[in-house]
C-alpha cells in the first residue's frame, strides 16, 4: 500500500516538473477577434492592402505584448473572414520579451531555430511562428487559422468556423 502512494507521489512530482506543452490550449483568436468571424462589424478597421484577402490595422491598437513594444498588427480576412495576424516588431529586446510571453502562455515551441531566431508552435487548428532577423533588427509574430489558409492555398470551399477568443 506504501509503494502505491510513493508511486503516486513519485508521478504528481515528474507531472509537476514536466513542461507545459502538450497541455496549451490553441487561440480561438486574436485580441478579441474570433478565427472565421467577417470583419464586418469589427471598430475601427481600415484597410491597407487587398488582393485575393484583405489586411487591416485596427485604430487604438495597443500595440504593447506586456513590456515589449510592437511597431504593428495586421489582421488577415480570406473572403471576409478572419484567418491570420501578423504582428511586427522591431529590436532584439523585443523579440525576446515577445518569445517569453509567448512561452509562457503555449509552452516551449515545438520547433525552434535558436540560431535563425525563429520559434514555431502547433495546434490542432492554428500555427504561431516568430522570427528575428538581426541584420534588419525586425521581427515578426504569424498566427495562422489553418482551416482557412488551407482553403485559400486551394482556392475554395468553406472551413469551419471557430471558437472563443485566445490569442496575446
Amino acid at each position: 500500500m506504501r509503494l502505491s502512494h510513493i508511486t503516486t507521489l513519485a508521478a504528481l512530482f515528474i507531472f509537476a516538473l514536466a513542461p507545459l506543452d502538450g497541455l496549451a490550449q490553441e487561440p480561438r483568436g486574436f485580441r478579441g477577434l474570433e478565427w472565421g468571424n467577417s470583419a464586418q462589424g469589427v471598430q475601427g478597421l481600415t484597410l491597407i492592402e487587398q488582393g485575393d484577402s484583405y489586411f487591416y490595422v485596427r485604430e487604438g491598437e495597443i500595440l504593447r505584448v506586456g513590456e515589449a513594444e510592437l511597431t504593428n498588427i495586421i489582421y488577415g480576412y480570406f473572403q471576409d473572414r478572419f484567418y491570420t495576424v501578423v504582428v511586427e516588431f522591431d529590436g532584439f529586446a523585443n523579440f525576446t520579451m515577445i518569445l517569453y510571453a509567448l512561452e509562457t502562455k503555449y509552452g516551449r515551441a515545438a520547433n525552434a531555430d535558436m540560431q535563425n531566431f525563429q520559434h514555431y508552435w502547433f495546434f490542432d487548428t492554428v500555427d504561431i511562428y516568430i522570427e528575428y532577423d538581426p541584420d534588419t533588427s525586425a521581427g515578426n509574430v504569424f498566427y495562422v487559422y489553418t482551416p482557412i489558409m488551407e482553403e485559400r492555398e486551394r482556392g475554395g470551399a468553406e472551413a469551419p468556423g471557430a471558437g472563443e477568443y485566445d490569442g496575446i
